[in-house]
């Protein structure tokens, strides 16, 4: 894994996370109109305003407005109550991974642990096991 994640301090900028961070030109807002308002409300009520700070800008918050757009588009209510249990269970969960990153030495190893923790423990799914 080490080989195909380039340094921390690489020159060129090839760092998976600056790469995440850059803004996407020419993408709106999927969903503005339909899901901006839900996820607008659901950030509010959680005090989550860093997600907004950028707006379009930020993958997440298109994400959350697009994922809340095709909540409404099937007919599926949206719950904000139900979503703000959820967005809480999450933060303890991204509580816990900031921890286990920090408890790395800094540096590469931080980054193999940001790696690991979403290409491996995000989809690792317990979810499903947890509700048989």
């Amino acid at each position: 894994m080490r080989e195909t994640i380039p340094r921390p301090d690489d020159p060129a900028g090839r760092h998976p996370l600056v790469a995440a961070a850059r803004p996407r030109a020419g993408r709106g807002r999927p969903g503005d109109g339909i899901g901006a308002p839900g996820a607008d409300r659901l950030l509010d009520r959680l005090g989550w305003a860093f997600v907004q700070e950028l707006g379009s800008l930020d993958p997440t918050y298109r994400s959350l407005v697009a994922s809340m757009a095709t909540l409404v588009r099937l007919g599926h209510p949206c719950d904000i109550e139900y979503a703000t249990e959820q967005a809480r269970r999450m933060e303890q969960v991204a509580v816990r991974d900031l921890d286990m990153m920090e408890s790395c030495p800094a540096g590469a190893e931080q980054v193999v642990m940001a790696v690991a923790s979403v290409v491996l423990y995000e989809p690792l799914s317990l979810r499903r096991p947890a509700q048989e």
